[in-house]
């Protein structure tokens, strides 16, 4: 990825709305804390830092955006605005993980994630007893995926962590959910300034040229709990 490109990054996934706009090296953002109303203000702020860096939407060479797991509300406004200016100016998209996403911001929030090999366990706290896992290897000048985005139960969750390790570093809110969980999480909130960060060390080959297949990442069919037995109606 070269940054000298013009991105468009947004990031709706949780309680905060963020815009950041990269225009030849020069960066732009926007941030508020709008909760349910995402959708009354992500295209104002678009538009403010449009006008802030004086160019138009045609001008640009890549949407990216944090497409989850996160607020269900939130991810379908993000991905509505999206495909919306993907289709409208023929633009691809790059879709991010939001545990990539917290993952990458952590490693660049602890500069000792960066020194030598590091495991990161991503966890963020998905409701109803579940979380969203995935886990990372921060190595000097990368960021590896060890596991792919899953929902587990929150009681399996310290399974997973005595299998990474001793020396894993935890991120994401759900760590506070488990009390046999000693480890201390790394303490990130992402925005569209992390989305951008992750964007740019990605290349051509992650994006996306069909809006189409712009679509929120759920992984709601990847429940990895068991799940009660029903009885049978008599």
């Amino acid at each position: 990825m070269v940054e000298s490109m013009n991105i468009l990054a947004i990031d709706t996934a949780t309680a905060h709305c963020s815009v950041m706009l990269l225009v030849d090296g020069k960066e732009f953002f926007c941030a508020e804390h709008t909760s349910q109303s995402h959708s009354r203000h992500i295209l104002k702020m678009i538009d403010q830092l449009i006008v802030e860096a004086g160019i138009h939407l045609d001008a640009l060479h890549l949407l990216t955006w944090n497409a989850g797991p996160g607020s269900f509300t939130g991810l379908r406004i993000g991905a509505s605005v999206i495909q919306a200016l993907a289709y409208s100016f023929n633009l691809p998209v790059l879709s991010l993980s939001s545990l990539e996403i917290l993952a990458y911001a952590a490693r660049r929030t602890c500069s000792t994630l960066m020194e030598q090999p590091v495991t990161i366990a991503v966890a963020a706290d998905a409701r109803m007893n579940g979380v969203y896992w995935a886990s990372f290897i921060s190595q000097a000048d990368n960021l590896e995926r060890l596991e792919m985005d899953q929902l587990l139960a929150k009681d399996i969750l310290e399974d997973k962590i005595k299998v990474l390790g001793e020396q894993c570093v935890v991120v994401g809110d759900a760590w506070s959910l488990i009390e046999s969980v000693t480890k201390q999480a790394v303490a990130v909130e992402v925005s569209a300034l992390d989305v951008m960060a992750l964007a740019v060390t990605r290349n051509k080959q992650n994006w996306l040229a069909n809006p189409a297949d712009c679509l929120p990442n759920y992984i709601h069919n990847s429940v990895n709990w068991q799940k009660r037995q029903l009885r049978p109606v008599i």
